[in-house]
């Protein structure tokens, strides 16, 4: 998972436009969650 600064989403954005090209190996999975610091804190503090 990956989880941009609030002010720089359009950077992580694009670098999930080049994954594909990446060769990940079949299962991976790559989540991009945007959003303001709280997205963030809600990320870490999930059980």
């Amino acid at each position: 998972m990956l989880k941009p600064a609030e002010t720089t989403p359009l950077t992580a954005l694009l670098f999930a436009g080049d994954l594909p090209a990446a060769d990940l190996p079949p299962g991976v999975v790559v989540n991009i969650v945007t959003g303001a610091g709280a997205t963030g804190q809600a990320l870490v503090g999930y059980p």
